[in-house]
């Protein structure tokens, strides 16, 4: 891996930890490692370093490119529900040797911006965007979190039944809402008011707007050094 390519840092963590009964915190814990180490042999071929716990709450990664940056975050977000989670993002170098199964003590960029980035959420008394990003461009940034507002935004507003179906959506991108609803036992009907009422396909949409930014930008080195 090349030091001066542009990779994708993500800091992740859980919001209000301390409020979680201290009964329910190795849970939580136990489940979020679990769902990390499914990240981790999922998208095995885009993850350059794996995430991993580096605090009780936070953790921790290295991605390529952004053509899964979406499926990574909705899968811990889903996994964790109740559980509320933020996500800090950073877009740059990395300014030491990358370690593939620890990103433990890695340097540079896009993990300051990463840093910065879930800063700046933990400081936002609004609390509607869960998900920051920083490239080192100010204009960039400005486009890029005026998507990911209104796509936290959407993602929030979700009910029960909502997430379900989105989530199995997600996972499952070229099934049929036939398909959705023989296998969650629901009406076809049902599944298509439910994704109509989701927005789903702006949601969608609003993601591949944030992804090829995000491409763009990484693929032009002079804009965020």
């Amino acid at each position: 891996m090349n030091l001066n390519e542009n990779l994708i840092a993500i800091i992740g963590d859980i919001v209000d930890s301390k409020k979680i009964p201290i009964d329910k915190r190795n849970l939580y814990q136990n489940k979020l490692k679990e769902v990390l180490s499914q990240i981790n042999k999922r998208y095995e071929e885009e993850i350059c370093s794996n995430f991993i716990i580096t605090l009780g709450d936070e953790f921790q990664g290295v991605i390529k490119n952004s053509i899964n940056l979406f499926s990574i975050i909705e899968k811990i977000e889903m996994a964790m529900d109740p559980i509320q989670l933020r996500f800090g993002i950073g877009v740059g170098p990395l300014l030491t040797q990358i370690n593939r199964e620890a990103s433990i003590g890695a340097d540079g960029p896009s993990y300051h911006r990463a840093r910065k980035s879930i800063m700046i959420l933990k400081n936002d008394k609004e609390n509607i965007q869960n998900i920051y990003i920083e490239t080192g461009n100010r204009l960039f940034n400005d486009e890029l979190n005026a998507h990911l507002y209104w796509v936290c935004r959407t993602f929030n507003t979700w009910s029960k039944l909502q997430r379900k179906v989105v989530k199995y959506k997600i996972d499952n991108v070229d099934i049929t809402q036939k398909e959705i609803a023989s296998d969650l036992s629901i009406d076809q009907s049902l599944v298509s008011r439910t994704l109509k009422a989701s927005l789903y396909l702006n949601y969608t949409s609003s993601k591949k707007a944030i992804c090829t930014l995000i491409e763009k930008i990484r693929g032009n080195k002079c804009w965020i050094r």
